[in-house]
């Protein structure tokens, strides 16, 4: 699927973050799923560390990085390992930390909720949600374009996919949705992983 999605060569071709990122995000995941499942391991194990630091990197590259620590500290609690997640939390909090302190010397802050409040990121003339009727038509035309039109885009790119939601492309994309939940699922903890870091960035993306 990577090497015939259209997004991902059209970005590998331009000097941009987003191919950086993910190849950390899979060092991170691929490093985490090598972690010991013995607390007590955990610090003697060169996984933890090459884990922590590349879901770090990935982070100072695009800071919806943090969904993925998310993925990571919520899948180590289910498992009850308490000590793997505190050392994931608290690592990750000292190696952010210069960068943000650099922001607030520098009086920089992100701009994360403007982007929320606005009707159009993108667009900054189109102003601010104000109406709980413009908050429905941002969340639904987000999930369209994200979900139900994105995923069936990625897997059989080329069809006239339309801008504005229509009833076949979010048939399609359901189906395709329910098929990588069944898929995820019979991945067991791997996949697990992989759908809580999927759902955290997809809320992240909705909003």
């Amino acid at each position: 699927l990577l090497a015939f999605n259209r997004e991902w060569l059209q970005w590998c071709n331009q000097i941009m973050s987003e191919m950086l990122f993910f190849f950390f995000t899979g060092l991170a995941i691929w490093s985490f799923n090598r972690m010991p499942s013995n607390d007590q391991q955990v610090w003697r194990s060169w996984a933890f560390f090459v884990s922590l630091v590349s879901v770090a990197i990935a982070f100072h590259f695009r800071s919806i990085g943090i969904t993925l620590l998310g993925a990571f500290l919520v899948s180590s609690l289910l498992d009850r390992n308490w000590i793997k997640a505190a050392g994931l939390a608290g690592g990750f909090g000292l190696l952010a930390l210069p960068w943000m302190l650099r922001n607030r010397a520098l009086g920089l802050k992100g701009r994360y909720m403007d982007a929320v409040l606005s009707v159009n990121p993108w667009d900054a003339d189109a102003g601010q949600l104000e109406s709980s009727e413009a908050w429905i038509g941002k969340l639904t035309k987000n999930l369209y374009d994200t979900v139900f039109r994105g995923f069936p885009e990625v897997v059989m790119p080329g069809l006239p996919y339309p801008k504005e939601p229509t009833f076949w492309p979010w048939a399609l994309g359901g189906a395709f949705l329910a098929l990588m939940i069944w898929g995820l699922y019979k991945l067991g903890k791997v996949g697990r992983i992989f759908g809580i870091y999927t759902l955290f960035s997809a809320v992240v993306f909705f909003l």
